[in-house]
């Protein structure tokens, strides 16, 4: 699971995290999975008693993927960066519960 950065703390506060992330706008959660050849984001839809994986918003070769980061935080929810040869750059967050899944996704995608 990753969110659009509510806690991150490098940033000027949440509209700063937010103007210069390219990532998709997936509301409050989303999985973000990756393949052999590509980042899938996928809105997390939820109900009062569970949530389930909604719309695939978007499919980014990962031949795309220049660096992958991650920053681990003690409190909330630690950092993702995800940079594209665009020059693009993805700033997203992993849960505290979701924090080994990102590091394993950040390992991926360093090759």
């Amino acid at each position: 699971m990753i969110t659009q950065g509510i806690f991150r703390k490098k940033a000027k506060g949440q509209k700063a995290a937010a103007a210069v992330s390219a990532a998709p706008d997936f509301g409050r959660l989303a999985h973000l999975a990756v393949t052999a050849d590509e980042l899938v984001p996928i809105k997390v839809d939820s109900d009062t008693v569970k949530t389930h994986l909604g719309e695939v918003l978007a499919r980014v070769p990962r031949s795309e993927v220049v660096s992958a980061e991650f920053e681990s935080s003690a409190m909330f929810a630690s950092a993702v960066t995800i940079t594209f040869a665009s020059g693009a750059k993805w700033l997203l967050e992993a849960p505290r519960p979701s924090r080994k899944d990102a590091k394993e996704v950040v390992s991926a995608l360093q090759g």
